[in-house]
């Protein structure tokens, strides 16, 4: 009796295999057996990784095979025998009457396999087509020309354009920036990140440190974050800058994997060899000379105290945002103001020395005789740009905030200076800002004060510093936004 139960039992499951494929419409012609010999009751292809063409009648009407994609295939034929063993197996239905039929199969959509078959028991001779993922539009990067060597390499058609100092840049220039960062914290903080161009995106950014920070580092991160960079963070202690390998070997081997470098060094001479030898743009984060990006956060922070006007257009587009704040010269609201800068000349007293005269603001630095000396190489761009006579130096902090609008300090004592925390603290006592000081020196009755930080207390006490008059916290938070400008304009 073993044998009628076998035989019963295949009769069985041959009937419910030929109630599958009738179910679905496909050919009846069950089981297609191979010539090889092998099992006959495999077709080669499991049921479930049967792949139709996107071609169709209409959304019910019947799936079609793709001919033009089968080597085997003819326009002319049209015949209903099974494929020849090894093909690629397209089924086609025999009829569009079927009301029952899944949803999936009333698609005029082809109908991917969600299971790979290679080396599975349903096929393992032919590997199938997995679902293609949509993929993000292709931008093009905005660098300078490139062109191809004879030795494989490729150079740009004149050096790429860096940011050592605001000297460097035109009143125009620098507007444009500000604008630029406007436009970015504008998308970004009241419409969505997501609507901001991803001018960087699969780029990636080394952030090439030799001192500590904290806003400068965390600015640079989030900015290239923003705008879809990598920001590859290289401190003192995992790059060998100007150690143990030259800063022109650093620049070319660092520059060749990467779209470009914010650096922050001891020496300016260090960001200008930098840059010299770069094949990318390279950013000054800070040195002992100058400090841009600060400077360009506390113009755009003076613009939004001074002049926070409404936009002038109802598009969510990028481009027309950053227009219509460029039309509104966001920075004509600083001409005729008076800054003044009570302490140590350093870099920060020094970059503003070179750019506020030239947007039309006047500049006052009170620093302790000893501490009063201007570096020649700052001065000679002052002259240069004619700005001499909207400067004006002196060792009393009554005289420079008299009809002051902002007023300004920075540390005493600065990174490397130390050992000279004694001597310093001892020179500039009576420097502190105090509302006592700006009181009996004259500020204008709507002074603003600014600090780059960190803040100590010795140079300004808590009533200024945490006052309605303060915009240190605006001033240090818009650190991120024209990061995001210089990356995405450099």
């Amino acid at each position: 009796m073993a044998a009628p139960r076998a035989a019963s039992s295949r009769l069985f499951t041959t009937s419910v295999r030929l109630s599958y494929y009738s179910h679905r419409g496909l050919r009846s012609s069950y089981p297609p057996r191979r010539e090889n010999g092998d099992h006959p009751g495999h077709s080669g292809q499991s049921p479930y990784s049967i792949r139709y063409s996107s071609s169709t009648t209409g959304e019910d009407g019947p799936l079609r095979p793709d001919a033009s994609t089968d080597p085997k295939s003819s326009s002319s034929s049209s015949s209903s025998s099974p494929p020849p063993v090894g093909s690629d197996r397209r089924y086609q239905k025999t009829s569009s009457s079927f009301s029952s039929r899944p949803p999936y199969q009333t698609r005029s959509k082809p109908f991917y396999n969600p299971r790979p078959t290679t080396g599975s028991p349903y096929n393992p001779d032919v590997s199938s087509t997995s679902r293609p993922f949509p993929q993000p539009p292709v931008r093009p990067l905005q660098r300078a020309p490139v062109k191809h060597t004879p030795h494989g390499r490729f150079k740009r058609q004149g050096p790429p354009p860096s940011l050592l100092t605001l000297a460097d840049l035109s009143p125009g220039q620098i507007s444009r920036a500000i604008s630029h960062a406007l436009a970015i914290k504008y998308v970004a903080t009241r419409l969505h990140p997501r609507d901001l161009p991803a001018v960087l995106e699969k780029q990636t950014i080394a952030l090439i440190f030799s001192k500590r920070s904290t806003r400068t580092r965390v600015a640079s991160e989030t900015a290239a974050h923003l705008l879809g960079a990598n920001a590859m963070f290289l401190g003192k202690e995992d790059a060998q800058l100007g150690v143990n390998e030259t800063l022109r070997d650093t620049a070319n081997v660092v520059g060749s994997m990467t779209e470009g470098f914010m650096a922050r060094v001891n020496a300016h001479e260090e960001v200008v060899e930098l840059a010299k030898h770069s094949p990318v743009p390279v950013i000054n984060a800070l040195c002992d000379l100058y400090h841009p990006t600060q400077i360009l956060a506390d113009l755009m922070t003076l613009q939004e105290a001074y002049a926070p006007q409404p936009l002038k257009t109802k598009s969510t587009s990028f481009d027309a945002i950053r227009t219509a704040i460029r039309a509104m010269k966001p920075l004509e609201c600083l001409k005729g103001k008076k800054m003044a800068y009570v302490g140590d000349t350093n870099n920060i007293s020094n970059e503003l020395l070179v750019t506020v005269p030239r947007l039309g603001m006047e500049f006052a630095i009170a620093s302790p005789e000893g501490y009063n000396k201007v570096d020649p190489r700052v001065w000679e761009r002052v002259v240069n740009a004619g700005t001499e006579n909207k400067v004006t130096l002196t060792t009393d902090p009554m005289v420079a905030i008299k009809d002051a609008d902002v007023i300004v300090t920075d540390t005493w004592i600065s990174m490397g200076q130390e050992s000279e925390s004694a001597a310093r603290l001892e020179a500039f006592k009576g420097y502190q800002v105090t509302n006592e000081l700006i009181s009996k020196a004259g500020a204008k009755p709507d002074w603003k004060f600014m600090h780059c930080l960190p803040r100590h207390q010795e140079e300004v006490d808590d009533e200024v510093f945490y006052g309605n008059r303060s915009l240190v916290f605006p001033e240090a938070e818009n650190r991120k936004w024209t990061t995001a400008a210089c990356f995405g304009w450099v």
